[in-house]
């Protein structure tokens, strides 16, 4: 299980099959390779529907706006957590 605390203060949760995924390893590789769309998948392989929902409120401000850039922050932080966790993973020798 990964947990963590963003700079902010977003503690989320991850399990450790949802780290161990290969379609999950596919969308680090395309956002790896400049294809920032693809965080929006990403954030929803990690997180569900639950801790999603609650960093949109997490980041939400006063006017009631979700900002793209605190988002995208906040997601980024957790997959540079998880890019440190995916490596120490074991993996099989080819």
């Amino acid at each position: 299980m990964l947990k963590g605390i963003t700079k902010s203060g977003f503690e989320y949760e991850i399990a450790d099959e949802v780290l161990d995924d290969w379609e999950l390893f596919e969308v680090f590789a395309k956002i790896d390779r400049g294809n920032m769309t693809y965080i929006i998948e990403a954030a929803k392989m990690l997180l569900k529907d639950e801790q999603l929902n609650r960093l949109k409120e997490h980041v939400k401000q006063q006017h009631g706006k979700v900002l793209a850039s605190a988002m995208i922050e906040e997601i980024a932080e957790i997959i540079q957590t998880n890019d440190d966790t995916k490596n120490s993973l074991s993996s099989p020798t080819l």
